[in-house]
């Protein structure tokens, strides 16, 4: 078989890809965050 791939190279390919999800659903979360708490530093200061 050509597309003999092994356990463990398999485990490591799906923490990669779960790995690029988590990532990729998460930054939005702390982009919006991190412009959250610029926008606040922004309120205070002006006071």
């Amino acid at each position: 078989m050509a597309f003999e791939v092994s356990i463990t190279a398999l485990i490591v390919y799906s923490f990669i890809i779960g790995g690029a999800v988590v990532a990729i659903l998460a930054l939005p979360k702390l982009a919006k965050k991190s412009l959250h708490e610029r926008r606040m530093n922004k309120e205070i200061h002006k006071l």
